[in-house]
């Protein structure tokens, strides 16, 4: 197609479908896809109804009278050489790896 063409007017590109059945068709396909999603929403509420309700405050889960796990604390130890020498991985001894148990933990 030559621009030329379509600045004559002489060739006519329909854009859009045109007719009488063309403006109906769109508002049916409207109407069906206005008409599934309406149908959604009602099942979604039919479905909740059935459901049940959720729980009351008093009916949640009480947590354990007593802790169920022991926490550690990590503490560095001191076995870092003094006088700015540097350390070798090797002689750090596996440093930040003792587990302490915290304070007014009982053994059991």
């Amino acid at each position: 197609m030559n621009p030329a063409d379509i600045l004559d007017g002489s060739t006519v590109v329909p854009l859009a479908a045109s007719g009488p059945g063309t403006g109906v068709t769109a508002f049916l396909v409207g109407l069906i896809v206005v008409l599934f999603l309406l149908g959604g929403f009602w099942l979604g509420r039919r479905i909740r109804v059935r459901e049940p309700a959720p729980p009351r405050p008093s009916e949640q889960p009480r947590p354990p009278a007593r802790p169920t796990r022991v926490e550690e604390n990590t503490e560095p130890s001191d076995g870092f050489g003094g006088e700015g020498e540097r350390l070798t991985p090797y002689q750090l001894g596996g440093h930040g790896t003792e587990a302490r148990r915290p304070p007014g933990a009982d053994d059991r």
